[in-house]
């Protein structure tokens, strides 16, 4: 599709990428969120890939294959994990079980 290109378009500005991973997630089902998610998984630079964790959010539900995208980049902290990190605590009720990690009780 159009927005798959715009998404994969190293040339396209990051708000452009970062709107059409959003339309690819809201409008694509679990085509449009793993496109996103393969995105957020090629390691883009900082801005965009944090662009692309906060459209994950948007996926309803979200993909095994952007769960475990979303909880590696979340281990690796800094603003794209601290960005991942949000958008798994809008995805899941408890966002650490979602990533494996025990509740400590």
């Amino acid at each position: 599709t159009a927005l798959r290109e715009l998404l994969d378009d190293g040339d396209v500005a990051h708000e452009l990428s970062g709107e059409a991973a959003r339309q690819l997630v809201r409008h694509f089902d679990a085509r449009g969120v793993d496109a996103v998610a393969r995105m957020l998984a090629s390691r883009p630079e900082a801005d965009y890939a944090r662009r692309l964790a906060h459209a994950l959010r948007h996926a309803e539900p979200p993909t095994e294959r952007a769960r475990t995208v979303l909880c590696a980049w979340t281990d690796e902290g800094g603003e794209v994990g601290r960005a991942a990190a949000d958008t798994l605590a809008a995805l899941y009720d408890d966002a650490d079980a979602a990533c494996g990690e025990p509740d400590g009780d």
